[in-house]
């Protein structure tokens, strides 16, 4: 269980509603920093990895596709 899962959990169990937005920004950073983790361990495994050139590529390459 994540922290915002169970931050969800926690108020749902007091019965309490959670105010708008809140836990779908959660979720959005936890998803953010999830991301960033995957990229660390990805760069600590593979030094010769670049992180932002590869990135920007793939973006570059979703976009002309849309």
């Amino acid at each position: 269980m994540t922290a915002v899962e169970y931050l969800k959990y926690q108020y749902i169990e007091r019965g309490e509603t959670l105010p708008s937005g809140v836990f779908q920004e959660a979720l959005e950073m936890e998803q953010k920093q999830l991301k960033e983790m995957y990229l660390k361990g990805i760069e600590n495994y593979d030094p010769t990895f670049k992180r932002k050139s590869q990135w920007t590529e793939v973006d570059n390459m979703t976009r002309r596709l849309k």
